[in-house]
């Protein structure tokens, strides 16, 4: 479809929204794909909300979306009050409303004359895109962009990447629709199928499963609503698709040479493509969802109102989860399923405002299709699509946090709003009227705010960044003076804490490793890690039964933590209970069974109770883990037993003292 009307500078900031977004990444902070993306956007939005204002191409258009809508921002920002961690709730808050905001820009902000521009261009940038994904997948690399999981393109992660190709495709669909000519046709269909295999090469489930639900249902309504009639350009559109649809599959059985694979490589389940869409059904295919939707619905039953607050998921599920999907190092910060995230962060209250929303959407789009143009019709279908691919990925991933998927998704709310109210013949205000104005200096003054708080997360990220890599390289100095520069920018993350509380205790200061612990606790109050350090700390000040107290704590959330276990036993025999401590050196033992600590540590028990040959025995378990362990040959030298230190063996591991 030819459009010859002059480009507008709104427009022209809409092109460069999803032109240029998409590519933005820093590898120096934390979450370089998120925070940069996300400060792209809240910029663009807040120059979009200006030149509209200043040019009066702000309309008011009643709209039956923007209720449901605004209230599911009111109890967003009521869940609050439920928050364990505050400071996160505000922080996802401003990410959100951002996010949201740009359904109101659309339905207000941006003529149906426009979408099919704006549209296209953000198809076209998934070109290259996904010619830097496949180009990954084959082995060759582009400006080394840093990855989690190849490929990725520049999202860091090849899951992110699939739920970005699941709001490209829709669009670049409704250019293969709206194109006039077999060449256009052509062109488009190209671009389809590169889209549509780096998507296959992502082996992204989940997003395999959402696109392809999305075009069952939505292809459904077109053949009940569409009435198109079969014109030869037609009859030729559905040869492309069949070829795209050929190109896809065959290129999902090519083989991987990803040579920088990341912390996560493809596995068994994810061999190639069809064993990826065999594994949906296979009894491990879950990977441990399962267990983390049921913990999650225990959470919303036991939060069913405005839930446990927005972002505070992660802070309250190992409470919940008695173990399942926890270890020493981490835990879920998402259940893998975006309804029962809005559930059990909001509670039944958000869940129901945000289904409400789905179903005003539902109803418009049916309208639309029914008795619309045929631009329109187009138009809602492709962004149906959209939407539907974006909930049916949420059911096993989390686009909803991923800035431009979520972005895309209410880009196509404000969309399908707009053209329903131009279609039911709804009246328009200039923006220019007082009401307006005020409205729109409003979302200004919010989009302001919210990226001020995005542009400090950055700045703390860079801090935590060098936290992180300074931790795993043992670098103390550096992690202690890196945290401290970040937590003068806010408390934004309970890692950086625990960090610090590591690196203070490592190098002697005992009472600033336990502030730094305690301001972890602050932020994370379900975080057994740091509960088992703090024990430690605590512990070593003099203080076995406050230790005591916070090594049980970490044990609630835990039962399987080793290093907990031994923790405790040690505070226990400080306090002269020896059976108790005994018992928890067993419990770490068969987490621990090659670590001469724990075997000496049960020896000195036995010590103290007087049982000698049983410490003896201990002593000796301990020295068959490693010949050359100086506690356990002193420790039998007192007890009279010579004890010939053994060369050193090299298949023995590194010992593990607490």
């Amino acid at each position: 479809m030819k459009d010859n009307r002059s480009l507008t500078c709104s427009e022209f900031v809409w092109y460069v929204l999803f032109a240029a977004t998409p590519f933005l990444y820093l590898s120096w902070i934390y979450e370089g794909t998120l925070l940069p993306k996300l400060a792209a956007v809240q910029v663009m939005l807040i120059l979009l909300l200006i030149l509209n204002l200043r040019t009066s191409e702000m309309q008011w258009h009643p709209s039956p979306v923007i209720l449901p809508v605004l209230l599911y921002l009111v109890i967003s920002a009521l869940s609050i009050t439920q928050s364990a961690n505050q400071i996160e709730s505000y922080l996802q808050l401003a990410q959100y409303t951002s996010l949201i905001s740009i359904a109101f820009i659309a339905l207000f902000g941006l003529e149906p004359a426009s979408y099919t521009r704006v549209f296209a261009v953000a198809a076209w940038t998934g070109l290259p895109l996904s010619l830097i994904g496949i180009g990954q997948y084959f082995g060759l690399e582009f400006w080394n962009i840093p990855s989690n999981a190849q490929p990725s393109a520049t999202f860091f992660h090849r899951n992110a990447a699939a739920e970005y190709l699941l709001c490209v495709i829709p669009f670049a669909w409704v250019g293969f629709r709206q194109a006039t000519s077999r060449k256009g046709c052509v062109v488009y269909s190209i671009l389809l199928a590169l889209l549509g295999t780096f998507l296959v090469f992502t082996r992204t489930r989940g997003a395999w499963v959402g696109l392809a639900v999305a075009i069952t249902l939505v292809g459904s309504i077109a053949a009940m609503y569409g009435h198109r009639t079969q014109t030869a350009l037609n009859r030729f559109r559905w040869k492309l698709i069949v070829a795209v649809a050929f190109v896809v599959m065959v290129a999902g059985t090519l083989p991987d040479n990803i040579r920088h694979p990341g912390s996560q490589h493809f596995d068994e389940k994810k061999s190639d493509a069809m064993t990826a869409i065999l594994s949906i059904a296979s009894e491990q295919g879950h990977r441990g969802r399962l267990n983390l939707w049921q913990h999650t619905l225990e959470m919303v039953a036991a939060n069913p109102l405005l839930g446990v607050g927005l972002g505070n998921w992660q802070y309250q599920y190992p409470a919940f989860s008695r173990g399942d999907q926890v270890n020493v190092s981490a835990s879920p910060s998402r259940p893998h399923n975006d309804l029962l995230w809005i559930a059990s962060e909001l509670g039944l209250l958000g869940l129901l405002a945000f289904g409400a929303i789905l179903v005003v959407v539902g109803r418009m789009v049916l309208v639309l299709v029914q008795s619309s143009n045929d631009n329109s019709k187009t138009i809602s279908l492709g962004v149906s699509v959209l939407i539907l691919a974006h909930l049916g990925d949420g059911m096993f991933n989390f686009p909803r946090e991923r800035v431009l998927p979520a972005l895309s998704f209410w880009l196509g709310v404000g969309c399908i709003a707009r053209l329903y109210s131009e279609h039911v013949g709804s009246s328009a205000r200039q923006a220019s009227s007082r009401t307006t104005t005020s409205v729109t200096a409003l979302m200004i003054a919010v989009l302001v705010m919210a990226g001020y708080i995005t542009y400090l997360r950055m700045q703390f990220d860079v801090h935590h960044l060098r936290v992180h890599i300074a931790e795993r390289s043992g670098n103390w100095d550096q992690v202690k003076t890196e945290a401290e520069l970040a937590d003068a920018l806010g408390p934004f993350r309970f890692r950086t804490y625990t960090a610090l509380g590591l690196a203070r205790s490592r190098l002697g200061d005992l009472a600033g490793a336990e502030r730094a612990y305690r301001k972890a606790l602050e932020l994370h109050p379900n975080y057994p890690h740091t509960y088992n350090n703090l024990g430690t700390v605590l512990r070593r000040t003099g203080r076995p039964l406050e230790a005591v107290d916070a090594l049980n704590k970490s044990l609630d959330l835990y039962p399987g933590f080793s290093e907990a276990h031994n923790n405790l036993g040690q505070a226990l025999r400080d306090l002269g209970r020896l059976d108790e401590a005994i018992t928890a050196y067993n419990k770490a033992l068969p987490q621990k069974r090659n670590v001469p600590q724990v075997h000496y540590n049960l020896g000195e028990a036995y010590r103290m109770k007087g049982r000698m040959l049983e410490a003896q025995e201990f002593y000796l378990s301990a020295l068959q883990q490693d010949p050359r362990f100086t506690p356990a040959i002193r420790a039998l030298g007192g007890l009279g037993v010579r004890y010939e230190m053994l060369p050193e063996r090299s298949d023995v591991g590194e010992s593990d003292v607490p």
